[in-house]
C-alpha cells in the first residue's frame, strides 16, 4: 500500500506536516518504508538535508474514513459491461477524455506493454470495453498500461478515480495459478502524486470489480492517470477488461 506520493518544491528550512491513510483488500506481512528523492533544477552539485519526526502508523477498523481507498464489488453485472460510475456517487469535474472509450478506439490514451499482451476495443456503442489479453504461460513481467495526460493537478484539490475491471468475465480467474494485479494512480513524470488503488486478484474473486479511490494534492503537478495491469500464471490466456474510467476534481 502506498500511503502518499507527491513532489515538494520548497525553500530551505521548510517544514511539511502531513497524514495519509489507506484500506487493505487483503492482509499481508509487511514493512513500513519512507523513500525520498531530491534534485535541483539549478545545480547538479546541490546538497540536501532532510529530517523526519513523530512518525506514526495507526491501525483502525476498515469502516473508518480513508483518504485513499480501493473497493471491490462482488456483484456481477447483468451484461458483459457495467458502469463503474453508476455505483459511485461522485461530485466534481471529470477531467478525463474518452474514459469510456466511446470513440470506439484509444483516442486520448497512450498504450504501453512489457511482454506480449494485446489491446483491443470491444463491445457496442455506449458500452465499449478496453480488452487486454495476456498470453498463456506468462510471468509477472507481463504487464500493460493505459495512460492519459489528464490535466494539471491543483494544490488543495481532491481527486477521485472510478473504473470497472473485468477478469476473464464472466467466469473469473481459473484455479490454475492465475493471478492479476491492478495499480491506479495520478502522478507526474517522476512518479509523485496520488495512488488510488493497488489490488491483486486470484481464483474465487469476482469476475467484475468496481474500483474507486481518492486522494488530495499538496502541490500542483502536470499529471498522468496511469492504469497498470499484470496478469500471469495461467495455462490459458487471461483476458482483462477496463471500462468507464473517470477522474474527478473537487
Amino acid at each position: 500500500m502506498i500511503l502518499k506520493q507527491y513532489g515538494i518544491a520548497s525553500s530551505s528550512g521548510a517544514v511539511l506536516s502531513d497524514t495519509a491513510s489507506g484500506v487493505l483488500s487483503q492482509g499481508f506481512t509487511g514493512r513500513f518504508m519512507i523513500d525520498t528523492y531530491c534534485n535541483s533544477a539549478s545545480s547538479s552539485a546541490a546538497s540536501f538535508a532532510l529530517g523526519f519526526g513523530n512518525i506514526q502508523l495507526g491501525i483502525s477498523d476498515a469502516g473508518s474514513t480513508a483518504q485513499i481507498a480501493a473497493t471491490t464489488a462482488a456483484a456481477s453485472p447483468s451484461s458483459t459491461t457495467s458502469s463503474a460510475a453508476s455505483a459511485t456517487s461522485t461530485t466534481g469535474t471529470n477531467i478525463l477524455t474518452n474514459g469510456d472509450f466511446g470513440t470506439g478506439d484509444y483516442s486520448n490514451w497512450a498504450l504501453f506493454r512489457l511482454g506480449n499482451p494485446t489491446f483491443a476495443i470491444q463491445g457496442n456503442p455506449g458500452s465499449y470495453v478496453s480488452v487486454i489479453t495476456f498470453p498463456a504461460g506468462g510471468d509477472a513481467n507481463n504487464q500493460a498500461a493505459l495512460l492519459q495526460n489528464a490535466a494539471t493537478a491543483k494544490a488543495g484539490k481532491t481527486y477521485t478515480a472510478n473504473m470497472g475491471l473485468l477478469l476473464n468475465y464472466p467466469s473469473g480467474l481459473a484455479n490454475d495459478g492465475s493471478s492479476c494485479s491492478l495499480q491506479l494512480y495520478f502522478v507526474d513524470s517522476n512518479g509523485f502524486g496520488v495512488s488510488f488503488a493497488q489490488t491483486s486478484y486470484k481464483n474465487g474473486d469476482a469476475a467484475f470489480q468496481t474500483i474507486t479511490g481518492s486522494g488530495s494534492v499538496n502541490n500542483g503537478f502536470n499529471g498522468n492517470l496511469n492504469i497498470l495491469i499484470r496478469c500471469y500464471g495461467s495455462a490459458n490466456a487471461i483476458v482483462a477488461g477496463i471500462e468507464d474510467v473517470q477522474l474527478f476534481e473537487s
